[in-house]
């Protein structure tokens, strides 16, 4: 088996041809099943989204490290954001740790500022998908007997 070739990093010309067709396809890349769009579309459009990639590419790409370069952008804007947030609440205040970039501000209109509120978590519950759940359902259910302690 041959050695896999490592690609050239993406370009920033590939980056805002990335995001720009996110932004344009987010209604149906991002719906849920439950919203009528089903897997094929969100493949067709992410198919979609690849080719103009690739027309601004001088590598091309495939579909899978197109979605990998967008969920890792995503995760990396999320967590500067989400520090940015923290740092500026801190007590004390200070210096801020991070720097907000143009890229994350196009991000964080793409995905909305909702997917934003991890700070509001502890950081174990960050870290992992099913801490994260553990995390939800233990505050719902705390919320629920608070309810019922109250009334």
């Amino acid at each position: 088996m041959a050695p896999k070739s490592k690609k050239k990093n993406y370009m920033s010309a590939e980056i805002d041809q990335l995001l720009s067709e996110v932004e344009q396809r987010k209604s149906i890349i991002f719906s849920s099943v439950s919203s009528g769009v089903r897997g094929p579309e969100k493949n067709k459009e992410w198919e979609k989204i690849t080719a103009a990639v690739n027309s601004v590419s001088s590598v091309p790409r495939t579909i899978a490290e197109i979605k990998k370069k967008w969920f890792d952008m995503k995760l990396d804007s999320k967590k500067r954001l989400s520090n940015l947030k923290r740092s500026m609440t801190a007590t004390g205040g200070g210096q801020q740790d991070t720097e907000v970039r143009r890229i994350d501000e196009r991000i964080r209109g793409i995905i909305g500022n909702v997917a934003l509120d991890t700070d509001l978590m502890p950081a174990a519950a960050r870290d992992t998908g099913k801490a994260l759940f553990l995390y939800y359902e233990f505050t719902y259910i705390k919320l629920h007997f608070l309810c019922l302690v109250i009334s």
